[in-house]
């Protein structure tokens, strides 16, 4: 039986991958929920995907806050009250903008909304912010894996998103030191995901999901772009969250949720293929892949996340199978 907590957590952009699955945690550890969304109009919307993944939320249980991360409208009443807020909203194009900026000032200037309201509300505690593997590892190359203390060379080539994502985060942990100070009560910890993947709620997917997606799909026959990722699980992602909003030892810190070792393509569409059976006529591997090797070697570890916060995630084959199933489940493959 849940215990229900007397307190509200504020999860920002509720429509969003990552923030359903947050929501649906919290749900259930028992906290009350705020989500912020452009339009209140999404709310019907959002509360069908929450039942989708077997959470039988009722249509008032959680409060919904119209706010827009480039705009200063709604985001003093979205905080208001709460002890927590997880800020996951950040825009993730599918097509990279031809305008850097369509990526970068969403992604600063919400941020620092959203913590300018938390620094002005004397109820909230800590802030656990979305950044993102994109702010860690590019712009060089290691002899090692990537760890915390690492971040990303903007000056080098990058993508309007990965700029984004560490411009957004060096703008939050800049404000918590010159703005906030030694003595404020206002705390931050921050979460750098990989690639997400894992069980999908609805037809909105995510950049991640739709590789998975293409290869059933057969949309590579002619070979498999060759480049490599990490894969963490959705579930796992809203669990570090949490673990980070909760645990003490997480003020200050920021946190890889990645599972130890990157893979390509061709990995993933081997794994499809075997131990799916759904998929193990459908998919056909073309024959220039190299499912011989497939283990690329870039490399992040998640040693800090489990040491402080006991974060345990599942397999990387485990993530792309629900994947998989989920988008069978749903008829969208």
């Amino acid at each position: 039986m849940v215990t229900v907590k007397n307190e509200t957590v504020l999860v920002t952009g509720g429509s969003g991958y990552v923030a359903l699955f947050c929501i649906i945690k919290l749900l259930r550890e028992g906290y009350k929920v705020r989500t912020t969304v452009r339009k209140l109009s999404r709310k019907d919307e959002i509360i069908r995907l929450i039942r989708n993944s077997g959470l039988a939320v009722g249509d008032d249980e959680i409060e919904f806050v119209e706010a827009d991360l480039l705009s200063d409208n709604g985001w003093g009443d979205a905080v208001k009250g709460c002890k927590y807020i997880l800020h996951v909203a950040s825009p993730f194009p599918a097509v990279q903008p031809e305008n850097e900026d369509e990526a970068i000032r969403p992604a600063v200037d919400g941020t620092l909304r959203v913590l300018k309201a938390a620094r002005d509300d004397t109820n909230v505690k800590r802030v656990v912010l979305t950044s993102s593997f994109a702010a860690i590892g590019y712009g060089k190359e290691l002899d090692r894996p990537f760890n915390e203390n690492d971040w990303t060379i903007i000056d080098a080539t990058t993508t309007p998103y990965i700029k984004s994502k560490t411009l957004a985060e060096k703008a939050a942990w800049n404000f918590i030191e010159k703005e906030c100070g030694d003595n404020s009560k206002l705390e931050l910890t921050v979460i750098n995901p990989v690639g997400v993947f894992g069980p999908v709620l609805g037809n909105d997917l995510s950049t991640s999901i739709v590789f998975i997606k293409s290869i059933i799909e057969n949309a590579f026959p002619d070979g498999y772009p060759q480049f490599g990722f990490g894969v963490v699980d959705v579930r796992d992602v809203a669990d570090i969250h949490y673990l980070a909003m909760i645990k003490k030892e997480a003020k200050g810190e920021r946190f890889l949720a990645t599972n130890n070792g990157f893979i390509n393509l061709d990995y993933t569409a081997k794994i499809l293929k075997e131990k799916v059976p759904e998929l193990s006529n459908k998919i056909i591997i073309p024959l220039s892949s190299n499912i011989s090797d497939p283990i690329v070697s870039v490399d992040a570890i998640n040693d800090k996340a489990k040491s402080l916060l006991g974060w345990t995630p599942i397999s990387t084959d485990n993530a792309l199978i629900s994947t998989a199933k989920s988008l069978i489940d749903l008829n969208l493959v």
